[in-house]
């Protein structure tokens, strides 16, 4: 007790004083009058209806008159400083490096609370998840909120001649699983196992199948956790049905979603810190189809800050008592966690929340989770194959940020020339593995989105590299054209899964293009004809208005894009006819670069920052379709089972 008291901050504070005793009160000392030193309350204190306090030099502070008291208070103290010095113990005893996790861990969590929306208070009614978790999320980055006083944006800040899409009215009643068609459900649960699972296997597909019996038995039976994973399950899935119809699809999807939320509400629930994961990585999937729904941000930050703390992106110590289950299970949500942050920072121009250098977790195992056993593997089909191939995409697309954006020298003994010649290969070899390399029904069904949006990024102004050549310029605009013709075949086909994805893709490349239309527009013309470049400008509005169907907050992007296409075409094609465009619009160029370039640490010093940029959406709360619960949408099974693969061949105009 004694070590302890030596190093407590308050005693050392009182050893560096003179400690005189003294028996007056602060009243009396701090009024300079004379103190009876009657206790518990001197006369003075008395005759004042005042509490009697006395003063403690060394600490500087008012300090309890009764010994008794003032006793019992700093034993109190020197308790909870005991229990902090106990646990400080603990977790510098950790091994592998666990005391800087725990200390990045808790970093991290202090840092989300700064990024994520500050004025949006928390809701009390959310025992596990905070109402950060199912905020809506964010647009992309250049995009600034400006509000009236009732907290929606106002027609004037609105602009453009788009008309947004308004969130549909709230469901009146809540969906029950029983209602549901076993058939129905099955079809929806295969295509979720199938298709959504084996790119973002948050879940094993054991899991999924144990918790979907045991809803399907008694939903109230179940535990919360088998209800949550088998409603989001139902959730995602539901969003296939889009091609068929997208008015049912969505509010199926819908509805499975509130039931999903009222599990999260459940005080009993007991999730474990996995299970949290597993529950994080299911809203961040939601959030990628459904991103007026869950923050995207937030709960892929939650989910990274989980893994640092479980050490999830570090192997196991030869040592450690782990089986292969268990090690399979720390790969497979370590490195789905990994390919959405990589994604998410990378569109959002933000860093990485994990070093690429302190990660030594291997890829899980391709096989299906019903072939892993603790004593081994067993043959069986390669189900996590695509996820295997989108991290490495990732790992691509996180090179190509470090290196363009971040400045970083990842390959300090290559040309900046070189090191793009070498990473178009590796990009190219990627996309033709995708197209090769898997089978129809597993197919990545948006490697051409993923290679085009890569190679794009490869040849568009950066901060590595702010002026490119007149061959990446063009370069460019063949892989944005393409990029708008996919995501518009993909509408029209209601297979648009992930908005969240197609919204930040194409915002991008509309900038870019809108870029090279204005600062190339000298010598543009005498290149190539500038009719599909102008036509290829237009329909990027168009398609995120589209877009905007399935995330309304879209529609803001499309009418920026709106408002800034006006005088990029309108100088782009008095060019082209030969005419003068007049002296540049500095109000133009400013607004692009702060469009190309929203980070100011990450910004070169091209043209000035002075102009206020357009509205972006944000919604206070989440409003919801009216749900019809017309099941006999299933009655063609067969051709629900298999959306996929993706032609995009019947969409070649603007």
């Amino acid at each position: 007790m004694e070590d302890l008291l030596l190093r407590w901050p308050g005693r050392l504070e009182s050893n560096r004083a003179h400690r005189r005793v003294t028996s007056v009160c602060s009243r009396c000392r701090r009024r300079k009058i004379k103190c009876d030193f009657q206790l518990p309350s001197c006369s003075a204190c008395k005759k004042a209806s005042v509490d009697c306090k006395g003063y403690d030099v060394g600490l500087e502070r008012e300090v309890p008159r009764s010994i008794v008291r003032y006793l019992e208070g700093r034993m109190a103290e020197l308790e909870v400083e005991l229990d902090q010095l106990r646990k400080d113990v603990r977790v510098r005893a950790m091994p592998n490096g666990s005391y800087e996790q725990v200390t990045l861990a808790t970093t991290l969590a202090a840092a989300m609370l700064e990024v994520v929306s500050p004025n949006l208070s928390h809701s009390t009614s959310w025992p596990i998840f905070s109402a950060f978790h199912l905020s809506p999320s964010s647009l992309p980055m250049p995009l600034k909120a400006h509000f009236s006083s009732s907290g929606w944006p106002t027609e004037e800040q609105l602009g453009g001649n788009l008309k947004i899409p308004k969130e549909p009215t709230r469901p009146t009643k809540l969906m029950r699983l029983s209602e549901v068609p076993r058939n129905a459900a099955d079809v929806m649960i295969k295509t979720f196992t199938e298709h959504h699972l084996p790119q973002y296997p948050s879940i094993s597909e054991t899991t999924l199948s144990d918790s979907y019996e045991a809803c399907y038995g008694s939903a109230e039976n179940a535990s919360s956790f088998e209800r949550f994973i088998t409603y989001m399950a139902l959730a995602i899935s539901a969003k296939t049905l889009a091609w068929k119809s997208e008015k049912f699809a969505f509010s199926t999807s819908l509805a499975f979603w509130n039931l999903a939320k009222e599990e999260l509400k459940d005080p009993s629930c007991n999730y474990t810190p996995v299970t949290r994961l597993q529950v994080t990585l299911l809203l961040a999937h939601y959030a990628l189809t459904n991103p007026s729904a869950a923050n995207l941000w937030y709960c892929v930050g939650d989910a990274a800050r989980l893994c640092i703390q479980f050490g999830y992106h570090r192997e196991p110590a030869p040592n450690a008592n782990v089986d292969l289950v268990e090690l399979e299970s720390r790969r497979r949500l370590f490195w789905t966690t990994y390919g959405l942050e990589r994604a998410l920072s990378s569109y959002l121009r933000l860093p990485f929340l994990i070093n690429e250098d302190v990660i030594t977790t291997q890829y899980p195992s391709v096989l299906p989770d019903s072939c892993i056993r603790p004593d081994g593997l067993f043959p069986g089909p390669q189900k996590k194959a695509a996820a295997l191939h989108m991290w490495q995409y990732r790992r691509l697309e996180s090179e190509v940020f470090r290196v363009l954006f971040l400045q970083e020298d990842v390959f300090p003994l290559m040309t900046l020339q070189e090191w793009m010649d070498d990473i178009s290969v590796r990009v190219t070899n990627w996309h033709r593995k995708a197209t090769t390399d898997f089978a129809p029904e597993d197919k990545i069904e948006s490697r051409d989105v993923h290679l085009n949006f890569l190679k794009g990024r490869l040849h568009r102004p950066t901060p590595r590299n702010p002026f490119p050549s007149q061959a990446s310029r063009l370069l460019y605009i063949d892989t944005a054209l393409q990029i708008s013709q996919d995501f518009r075949s993909q509408k029209r086909q209601g297979r648009l899964y992930y908005p969240w994805f197609a919204v930040h893709i194409l915002f991008e490349s509309a900038v870019v293009m809108l870029d090279t239309a204005w600062s190339c527009a000298d010598w543009l013309p005498s290149k190539l004809d500038i009719g599909p470049v102008v036509n290829g400008i237009r329909s990027f509005s168009s398609v995120l208005m589209d877009t905007a169907t399935l995330w309304p907050a879209a529609g803001h992007c499309a009418n920026a894009i709106e408002n800034l296409a006006k005088p990029v075409l309108g100088r782009l094609e008095a060019t082209a006819a030969g005419l003068d465009p007049g002296p540049s619009d500095e109000g133009v160029a400013s607004l692009l670069a702060d469009y190309l370039f929203p980070d100011p640490d990450l910004k070169p010093t091209l043209v000035s920052n002075d102009m206020t940029l357009p509205l972006a959406w944000e919604q206070v709360d989440e409003v919801e379709a009216d749900v019809d619960f017309d099941w006999s949408a299933y009655q063609d099974l067969p051709g629900l089972v298999d959306p996929f693969p993706f032609d995009f061949q019947d969409s070649n105009d603007f």
